[in-house]
């Protein structure tokens, strides 16, 4: 009789044991590879820049002080090493200063297209809601790169231009926390 016992609960046992085993307990979606810290590291010109009053920027200048300060310009860190650009789960651009303690502060939404190939932000520049569309996206080893041509002020620059368009690639190395 107890041999009879052990014989029925021993395949009870072993069902509880896969249904255990089988229950997962992250529930939650798979987070977009893209979700991060990141840092502006490079902003290069795809082609020449026409400035009116001023030497053109020939095509493979680098122009990462100027984008990052036209791009950044709300950021208000006490060292601008410490800027970094957060994309959130929710789809939300955050601008924060690593290490300093302050809050992040919302500028922006960000999303990519089914195929991902593009990264499409709206960021606050100023006064102004911004589209700003990286084209060619690689998100390889965690970093973003991808062609966006902009309008900025020529200001940026030092011209009197109203506004200067620029072709660039552009590139985000991501960070941790």
């Amino acid at each position: 009789m107890k041999k009879n016992r052990i014989l029925l609960a021993l395949p009870l046992l072993f069902l509880a044991l896969f249904i255990n085993v089988s229950c997962d307990d992250d529930d939650d979606p798979t987070q977009d590879p893209l979700v991060g810290l990141y840092i502006l590291t490079n902003a290069t010109t795809n082609e020449a820049v026409v400035i009116s009053d001023m030497d053109d920027i020939p095509a493979g200048a680098n122009i990462t002080p100027y984008i990052a300060g036209a791009l950044l310009a709300d950021v208000n860190c006490t060292d601008d090493q410490n800027i970094r650009v957060q994309l959130t789960e929710g789809g939300l651009v955050n601008y924060l200063c690593k290490g300093e303690g302050s809050d992040p502060s919302q500028q922006g939404t960000w999303s990519v297209n089914d195929a991902r190939t593009q990264l499409l932000l709206t960021l606050n520049i100023g006064d102004n809601s911004v589209p700003i569309t990286l084209n060619s996206l690689d998100e390889t080893g965690g970093n973003i790169n991808g062609d966006v041509t902009l309008q900025l002020p020529g200001s940026v620059f030092g011209s009197q231009d109203g506004f200067v368009t620029i072709n660039m690639n552009i590139t985000f190395v991501e960070d941790t926390l």
